[in-house]
């Protein structure tokens, strides 16, 4: 399921700004690239094989899963903003957040048993990593969550 968000905002000093972010489900992104692969393959045999003069099979295209335990999604991120100051700046960056559930993290990681994953059961749902470009300065952002 696609996100999107879009804000206006005037600050002090004078700015007036515009944001837009749109994030998609890795899983998603992944599946539409499979059955992109699928379909050009199932073109490409189903020609030779007509040309052979052979029958052509019904394409059938992979189910759409998504994961219970991963939070994981693809983003675009673009801001317009104007001062008298600074004039009109653009910004484009595109962002990359994985967050796995704790019972994720410990059932494939098998080393962190015991009294620590106890500890992360009891205090954090999930924890992980968000990754950024940008092409001006910062070139590139970090977070972990």
């Amino acid at each position: 399921i696609p996100i999107s968000t879009a804000t206006f905002g005037v600050f002090y000093p004078l700015t007036v700004a515009t944001f837009f972010n749109l994030s998609l489900p890795m899983e998603l992104l992944r599946h539409a690239l499979l059955v992109v692969m699928v379909t050009l393959s199932h073109i490409i045999t189903s020609i030779l094989l007509l040309a052979f003069g052979y029958n052509v099979n019904k394409l059938k295209l992979p189910r759409l899963r998504y994961s219970s335990s991963v939070y994981d999604r693809l983003g675009v991120a673009f801001s317009w903003r104007w001062s008298p100051y600074r004039g009109f700046e653009k910004r484009f960056s595109v962002w990359h957040i994985f967050l796995p559930t704790v019972d994720w993290f410990l059932s494939n990681r098998r080393k962190y048993a015991g009294s620590l994953s106890r500890f992360l059961r009891e205090k954090f749902a999930c924890c992980g990593l968000s990754l950024g470009s940008q092409p001006e300065i910062p070139y590139f952002s970090a977070s972990a969550m």
